[in-house]
């Protein structure tokens, strides 16, 4: 069965194998400066128009280890490229056990605000997912949403610009990345979202506590 999610996936493979591979450099980099001026022009290009349909949900078992420390993960993952702020210092676990749980992916179909998201998740009693979460997902569902980037609200880190940012993870072409970005403004429909039920399901394991 093709997902809401497998279809924006191969869409947006389709435009990237389009793009002409002789775009001049100039311009490349004026629409890296200006990224407003291309999303302009690709929402007159697709007649992109608000709509009140429903997101969508899709579910994923993962199983999470809230003791693991995040440079091990990062290693697993076989990721291309990491931010330097994501790393255990900045993302310290604030959970115990190791968990079998469901990674819901929220897909929204048009602009929210970060605030906005979190309510969606709240009226499903799901919470934003965390980092560690994020990490199981991809690892243990690496073909699911490839081209999609997938943020996990559920972990912020503020920078020294007072920014505030999630981690997210999404693949270019081959090549897998974990970033940051900021939670201000609108969130594009081509982002996705994790959440995890509010109630752990299933608790595999906790750690061991001297006598």
């Amino acid at each position: 069965m093709t997902t809401h999610i497998d279809k924006w996936t191969q869409f947006l493979s389709f435009i990237i194998s389009q793009l002409p591979r002789d775009i001049d450099p100039q311009l490349l980099e004026y629409y890296l400066k200006d990224p407003v001026e291309i999303s302009e022009k690709l929402r007159e290009i697709f007649k992109y128009k608000e709509t009140k349909s429903k997101s969508v949900l899709e579910s994923y078992p993962i199983v999470v280890d809230y003791h693991a420390v995040i440079e091990p993960l990062l290693e697993w993952g076989n990721y291309d490229w990491i931010s330097p702020l994501i790393n255990s210092a900045n993302f310290p676990s604030t959970r115990e056990g190791i968990v079998s749980t469901t990674f819901h992916l929220f897909s929204p179909t048009k602009e929210l605000e970060t605030k906005h998201i979190l309510t969606e998740f709240d009226k499903e009693g799901l919470r934003a997912a965390e980092l560690r979460e994020l990490l199981a997902f991809r690892t243990q569902h690496r073909k699911v949403a490839q081209a999609l980037p997938i943020a996990a609200l559920g972990s912020l880190l503020k920078d020294r610009t007072l920014k505030i940012n999630s981690p997210f993870s999404v693949f270019i072409g081959d090549e897998h990345y974990l970033g940051l970005e900021s939670i201000s403004g609108l969130w594009h429909p081509m982002w996705c979202f994790g959440g995890v039920p509010k109630t752990i399901h299933t608790e595999i394991a906790r750690r061991a506590t001297a006598a």
